[in-house]
């Protein structure tokens, strides 16, 4: 699994930073964006398979006093810390290709959509009861203007709704680096069970 924000998440953007990048002679905008949210402990499994079950466990009801009573609604399915002094962990990961969205509460047709994103410096901060604060870097430096930098800045410090859509196979292939020695280069499509057989029978003709 791979980590994204398929719907629109309540998240806290904690600090904007605007920078100029080089791609060859010309000097573009960029941004970087930290953001924090809390979440089910269930999304460490968009990290490693083993994340959750190495991090939480789920106690027996003697040792728990709060586990099973009535009115009190567990959380998570593993909602206990294995080890109580953990500190947050910095995880060494880090995606390409990612579509990123601001909602303004408008419908998506109004929302800020910015392609080919950057996701990482990611750090996990697991808590008792199954939440976990997560803290996650967004890079952005195409399609970036004047106004959409001061949108995003107005947000700085506030509690926006985000979408993180991690790329498909199509996309990957669609937003392949421009190479100037091959301009009008395009992948070939996948071939049919169809166009192999019809190849075949050529070859033998």
């Amino acid at each position: 699994m791979t980590f994204q924000l398929t719907q629109y998440t309540a998240v806290k953007m904690t600090n904007l930073n605007t920078r100029i990048e080089k791609h060859g002679p010309e000097s573009v905008p960029a941004v970087d964006l930290t953001f924090t949210m809390d979440a089910q402990n269930q999304i460490l499994d968009e990290f490693h398979s083993d994340l959750l079950c190495s991090i939480y466990t789920k106690r027996d009801p003697a040792v728990d006093p709060q586990s099973g009573l009535e009115g009190v609604e567990e959380v998570a399915y593993l909602p206990n810390l294995r080890f109580m002094m953990m500190d947050p962990i910095k995880w060494n990961w880090n995606g390409s290709g990612y579509e990123f969205s601001v909602d303004y509460g408008l419908g998506d047709d109004r929302a800020l959509v910015l392609d080919c994103v950057e996701v990482g410096k990611i750090v996990i901060d697991p808590k008792e009861g199954g939440t976990v604060e997560l803290k996650f870097r967004v890079q952005c430096n195409s399609g970036l203007t004047e106004a959409i930098i001061g949108k995003l800045a107005m947000m700085n410090g506030q509690e926006v709704k985000i979408m993180l859509r991690a790329p498909t196979p199509v996309d990957v292939v669609e937003h392949t680096t421009f190479d100037p020695l091959f301009p009008d280069y395009k992948p070939d499509p996948k071939l049919t069970a169809e166009d192999v057989f019809i190849g075949t029978a050529d070859a033998v003709h």
